[in-house]
């Protein structure tokens, strides 16, 4: 693991626009690993914005999402806000982990 690796695993992000955050990639979410390891395609995604997966009336873009996530994901994404422009920019987080 490279240094920014280390460095990146220790940030979570509050979703607020979704404009900064990377879906696939950074930690928003709260799961065991980036988000691209659960995705059941055949191929790891490409980069994307959380607020790529929101429709143009504010909603998550479930039929999207439907064909890329396992159900137990789509419910923790369906239990937060969706990403509004808004809320402002995203804004980085320390995850602690207990030792």
């Amino acid at each position: 693991m490279t240094v920014w690796e280390e460095f990146r695993s220790t940030i979570c992000w509050n979703i607020d626009d979704g404009v900064t955050t990377n879906f696939w990639y950074d930690n928003w979410l709260n799961v065991e690993g980036a988000l691209a390891i659960h995705c059941t395609g055949h191929e790891l995604p490409k980069p994307a914005t959380v607020a790529s997966y929101v429709t143009e009336s504010g909603e998550c873009n479930w039929s999207e999402l439907e064909k890329l996530l396992l159900s137990h994901i789509l419910r923790r994404i369906s239990a937060i806000i969706p990403p509004n422009p808004m809320l402002g920019r995203d804004t980085p987080t320390w995850r602690w982990e207990e030792t």
